[in-house]
């Protein structure tokens, strides 16, 4: 469900799910907004994905991988992410995974 900013944030929570790990949200505080093109590099349009999805993605990738990746058939498709889903894919909202940095890439001032 991609959305500008400008778009109000309309989503039942009933029988949603996240479209990169396909688990069902049962609510609201689960979801998260995620900017394709990160806000830094121009980004606007947004897709709503799970608070777990939504802090890996952020761990494994820098701004400047994200503009590459600005789209969730591109986050499908990158095998270092695949890895995650298949891993994340089975395992309920209540089991929180601890986000990782993936090797190689550091953590660097506004921008990445």
């Amino acid at each position: 469900m991609s959305r500008t900013k400008s778009q109000p944030l309309e989503i039942s929570f009933e029988n949603s799910a996240c479209p990169l790990c396909q688990r069902l949200i049962s609510e609201p505080g689960l979801m998260s907004d995620h900017h394709l093109v990160p806000r830094c590099r121009g980004g606007k349009d947004t897709e709503t994905i799970c608070e777990d999805c939504h802090r890996q993605i952020h761990a494994m990738y820098s701004n400047r991988q994200l503009e590459d990746l600005c789209s969730v058939e591109a986050l499908l498709a990158d095998p270092m992410f695949a890895k995650y889903l298949v891993w994340i894919a089975n395992r309920p909202f209540g089991v929180t995974a601890k986000a990782r940095r993936t090797r190689g890439t550091r953590k660097r001032g506004r921008g990445g």
